[in-house]
């Protein structure tokens, strides 16, 4: 069974210990990442060079292997 999570996730910016009205936050949705944004980062081919909001673009949590 394959579970995809979104990207976001994987982001520097996304803050793991907090929330907003129960939705994950990040720098560039501090009051809750939309659901349609959650859903398409959450696409397996999701282009990591899409911009999110704010100006704000996917960086990793952890260096290339």
């Amino acid at each position: 069974m394959r579970i995809d999570y979104p990207l976001c996730i994987d982001c520097i910016y996304f803050d793991m210990e907090n929330e907003y009205n129960g939705k994950p936050v990040c720098k560039a949705y501090p009051l809750g990442i939309p659901d349609d944004i959650i859903i398409e980062k959450s696409k397996p081919h999701t282009d990591k060079k899409i911009p999110c909001s704010n100006g704000y673009n996917f960086e990793p949590n952890k260096p290339s292997e």
